[in-house]
């Protein structure tokens, strides 16, 4: 085999050859991989979970919306933002209750006045 038929990778068993200067250094590489240190902080994940349980539960009676508030100052975003959500949630079922019982007894009031004209 010939100088020209290694640069040209041509040999006798038709297989590739690479070429490697001897004066080239090749990299090493070694594995500096740490795993990042998360502390867990119980109080945040405390606040979290009821946070979720009062906004869960605030479906049901509004009650868990109002209560929500304590979170309200959490550093946890996500406390944080339920907590909020009760909060407006409360402050739009409170609102809308208002309307209805307002509704009903102008309602209420309409009938009464209309039964008693017709004796």
């Amino acid at each position: 085999m010939t100088l020209d038929d290694i640069e040209n990778n041509n040999n006798d068993h038709g297989q590739f050859m690479p070429m490697y200067d001897e004066g080239v250094n090749f990299p090493s590489y070694s594995n500096n991989f740490q795993p990042l240190k998360i502390e867990k902080n119980d109080k945040e994940d405390r606040q979290v979970t009821c946070s979720i349980v009062l906004f869960v539960l605030g479906f049901l009676l509004l009650i868990p919306w109002i209560i929500n508030v304590i979170n309200i100052k959490s550093k946890n975003k996500m406390a944080r933002g339920f907590s909020i959500a009760s909060v407006v949630l409360f402050s739009l079922s409170i609102a809308i209750i208002v309307i209805f019982v307002i509704f009903f007894i102008f309602l209420i009031t309409s009938l009464h006045n209309s039964h008693r004209e017709d004796r």
